[in-house]
């Protein structure tokens, strides 16, 4: 009798099978709680040709979308056919650090936590190092005490950190595809009542590999975030973070100057204190990724 899953491993895939593999290779031995779903956005079939041959091909519930959707709206189908008591939406350019990844999740989600947050590692300044994206004290704060500063600032990184269960899912806005994964943390995170759990033993690591939404987008990362500010204000958002964001009055633009200084000092202390000092070294199988 197959186990009822309890986590819908949701991979949202573009025109990037390597990333696929390595997640995939990182399930061999993880629960079979885990019900691995993937949307598959690719104009070619590399991607379905390389799932035919591995071993977890049959626990795969596969779907190749023809025409292509889009990255925002693929990532939304998937959040539609989910119905497992918690969702992870992890895209081909993440993956799992360590061997355990997934058993040290799903022990926890056993325990039924409103949601999950794991670490996640980008790339170190030393060769074959990874540091954390932010400072766990930090990211906890902003999480727990002042989640609209997220949309100003994305301490979280991308969704797949985040581990929901079925009755907080909500869509993305395919409106802000600059902003659209911090509009989601704050929608979710502002309803009242439940509590983020802090999951350090297990982490994710960011590779930077394949294709990116922001890649294609004109203008500079401010530019994006006013324009999109405008939008979720003009549809009735009354966030004073987006008024900063959008630089509503002379006032407003001069808070978000002084913003501005006041992160970068604080972003260039923690990428050289976590570059420097506390790093950690890449498993042997990444070391090539990144």
């Amino acid at each position: 009798m197959s186990m009822a899953p309890l986590l819908d491993l949701l991979i949202p895939v573009y025109e990037h099978p390597e990333g696929l593999l390595r997640i995939l290779n990182s399930l061999i031995h993880a629960p079979h709680e885990v019900r691995i779903v993937v949307n598959d956005d690719s104009t070619t079939t590399q991607v379905e040709d390389c799932l035919k041959g591995h071993v977890l091909a049959q626990r795969v519930i596969y779907h190749r979308n023809q025409p292509s959707l889009g990255a925002i709206p693929n990532w939304n189908a998937l959040l539609a056919k989910s119905n497992a008591p918690y969702a992870m939406v992890l895209h081909h350019d993440e993956c799992p650090m360590k061997d355990d990844f997934w058993d040290v999740l799903v022990n926890k989600l056993r325990t039924a936590p409103d949601m999950v947050m794991v670490d996640l590692w980008v790339p170190g300044i030393w060769p074959g190092t990874v540091r954390l994206h932010t400072p766990r004290r930090l990211r906890r704060w902003i999480v727990n005490r002042f989640p609209a500063y997220l949309l100003r600032r994305n301490v979280l990184g991308p969704p797949s950190v985040i581990v929901l269960k079925e009755s907080l899912r909500a869509p993305f806005d395919p409106r802000i595809p600059w902003m659209v994964d911090v509009e989601w943390y704050h929608r979710i995170l502002c309803v009242g009542g439940y509590k983020v759990h802090s999951l350090d033993g297990a982490a994710l690591v960011h590779t930077g590999h394949g294709h990116s939404i922001s890649q294609s987008m004109e203008g500079t990362p401010s530019q994006r975030r006013c324009k999109e500010s405008r939008i979720l204000l003009e549809s009735g958002h009354r966030s004073l973070v987006l008024r900063l964001n959008a630089g509503s009055s002379f006032g407003f633009r001069f808070l978000a100057a002084f913003e501005t200084m006041a992160w970068m000092v604080v972003r260039v202390y923690h990428r050289i204190s976590l570059g420097l000092f506390r790093f950690q070294s890449l498993p042997q199988h990444l070391r090539k990724v990144l």
